[in-house]
């Protein structure tokens, strides 16, 4: 099996500079970029393909609170 190596470039943006964030900016995110971005994590590894992630997309006040309660109370502010 032969591999190849990711540039400086990539290797930067997935590893050396790739941060946490905390703050969003309180602007709507288009429909289909967040597709796009549940399609690509699909791809993802999982442990042995026993921790497949579940993803729902919230954009209304009422399902945001609704789910408030079951989130850690260290990350109900910035979720």
């Amino acid at each position: 099996m032969t591999f190849s190596s990711l540039d400086d470039a990539a290797l930067n943006q997935l590893f050396r500079n790739a941060r946490t964030y905390n703050a969003w900016k309180d602007e709507p995110i288009d429909d289909a970029l967040l597709h796009k971005l549940a399609d690509l994590m699909k791809l993802g590894p999982t442990a042995a393909n026993s921790t497949p992630a579940r993803i729902r997309f919230l954009k209304t006040d009422a399902a945001k609170q609704k789910l408030a309660p079951h989130l850690s109370e260290g990350n109900r502010a910035k979720t």
